[in-house]
């Protein structure tokens, strides 16, 4: 009986504050997170806009043009000039895992 009458009041003095001071921080912080989401669903009016994904009107006309014959163009040329060996030619790493000792890339 006095142990018990003891852990009862251990836990009325003790630890009941700390759940009552727990359960309304977790309550205000409930509350809280809540509205942050209500009010952000309420001002973003634009679901589909993303701002890492804003572009210039010309790059975006570049990117939506099935035609890119000048682009090619342009790559051809490239690798012309850097005489159309395989991409490993120029990474001694590639190179090896690929077979180095081989003529492809003119050595």
């Amino acid at each position: 009986p006095e142990i018990l009458a003891r852990d009862r009041l251990m836990k009325q003095m003790e630890v009941n504050p700390v759940l009552e001071k727990l359960k309304k921080t977790s309550g205000g912080f409930a509350a809280v997170l809540l509205t942050s989401i209500v009010l952000f669903n309420i001002i973003n009016v634009d679901p589909g806009f993303d701002p890492r994904f804003v572009q210039s009107e010309a790059r975006l006309r570049d990117l939506q043009n099935p035609n890119n014959e000048a682009v090619a163009n342009q790559e051809g040329e490239r690798l012309r000039k850097r005489g159309n060996k395989p991409a490993y030619c120029y990474s001694r790493y590639y190179k090896a895992i690929a077979g180095g000792d081989q003529d492809v890339c003119g050595q």
